[in-house]
């Protein structure tokens, strides 16, 4: 067989390898052999990218600790002045570099264009199929995110209220597939009804995972508790637990009696919520810090106050409060107050979201968030 033939038929081998998904250690291999036995290039060093990082092989020498990939180069083929090696080859994608061939020119004749055809075939090949297995994890990656959305939507969206003399509404955005924030509300004893807000720190689905982590946890606490407080200190010594002080939640929960008007609520460290009245708009503020950041909560203060309807009650999150503009100027509370002004009329809770959220589109001409954005209104009607 001649030379030439030698070493067409080491291509076609190679061709194959990779075609049969061979192991990277088995191509590389096989590859060094084509170089020593077929093209007589028994001193060489290929640094390549295989689509995750660089790696080094060689024959005949140590490869050099230069970072060959940094290595300068005039042309694709040029001489260098690197003991022991003579030439260096480059091997480029689609304006990527790829690999770096520095090499011994051998004794015998060859070719640089088969040098390169079969140099460029190895990292290619390599490249090109670590692309496509990462392609198809991102593509796994994404339709299991997609589930995980569908399932969370469904378990984020609590059965909310809608009587005349009661009712909410709720919007959940979240800023990427999966959201971080908690709102819920549960009837309690006869005319009783606890509601809440609260944000999980982080992003993703981290934050997604405790959120349901939360949601358990406040489930299965809310038959047993005697009240309000005994019931935030357990949530908060559960949460540590279960994430040992290295994540934090923000939360506004609180109880409203529909028979005496009386209104028990805990501010952890969460923006404060709005409650419009006939006769103005406040914050509902006090309570206790954030929760999961110490074992045992070091105060905590329920907040409790007589109310009468008509009121409205304006839990929000980060979405909304740290909503920025296209200057990004953040949207001031103060720009969408004047909807919750005693003198206009407290709607129902639905309409009043919408009309919210009009308004922060007006406010931020985008309905792009950088955090997770979630409005909870509660509404009770004489």
């Amino acid at each position: 067989m001649s030379d030439y033939a030698a070493r067409l038929d080491g291509v076609v081998q190679l061709a194959q390898a990779l075609g049969q998904n061979f192991s990277e250690k088995v191509l590389t291999d096989l590859y060094a052999y084509i170089l020593e036995d077929l093209f007589q290039v028994s001193v060489f060093c290929l640094s390549y990218h295989n689509g995750h990082q660089w790696c080094k092989i060689g024959r005949g020498s140590n490869c050099p600790e230069t970072d060959l990939s940094a290595h300068p180069a005039v042309s694709d083929f040029q001489p260098v002045n690197l003991e022991p090696y003579t030439h260096l080859l480059t091997i480029k994608h689609h304006n990527l570099m790829l690999a770096r061939l520095l090499y011994q020119i051998p004794s015998s004749e060859y070719s640089v264009s088969h040098l390169q055809g079969i140099t460029n075939m190895l990292v290619v090949g390599l490249y090109s199929r670590e692309m496509l297995k990462q392609q198809e994890e991102r593509r796994i990656l994404n339709r299991e995110l997609e589930l995980a959305s569908q399932i969370q939507q469904v378990m984020v969206t609590p059965s909310l209220p809608q009587m005349p003399e009661f009712s909410a509404a709720l919007h959940m955005k979240p800023k990427s597939i999966l959201t971080g924030d908690y709102a819920d509300i549960l009837p309690l004893r006869e005319g009783e009804w606890l509601f809440l807000l609260g944000d999980v720190s982080g992003k993703g689905l981290p934050a997604a995972l405790l959120r349901a982590n939360l949601q358990a946890h406040l489930h299965a606490l809310v038959p047993v508790a005697h009240d309000l407080e005994e019931l935030v200190r357990e949530l908060n010594a559960r949460f540590y637990k279960a994430t040992n002080g290295d994540r934090f939640v923000t939360l506004f929960i609180a109880t409203l009696s529909l028979k005496t008007g009386c209104l028990r609520y805990i501010n952890a460290g969460t923006v404060p919520p709005m409650l419009q009245t006939p006769d103005g708009v406040e914050e509902l503020s006090g309570g206790t810090t954030l929760l999961g950041c110490f074992e045992e909560l070091p105060f905590i203060q329920p907040q409790e106050r007589l109310i009468k309807p008509p009121v409205r009650f304006c839990l929000y999150s980060d979405g909304l409060s740290e909503a920025t503009n296209l200057q990004d100027q953040v949207v001031q509370v103060t720009d969408w107050l004047p909807l919750l002004d005693p003198t206009c009329e407290i709607t129902h809770a639905e309409v009043f979201n919408n009309r919210l959220l009009d308004e922060l589109m007006k406010l931020t001409l985008s309905d792009r968030h950088e955090d997770d954005l979630s409005i909870l209104t509660v509404h009770w009607n004489s």
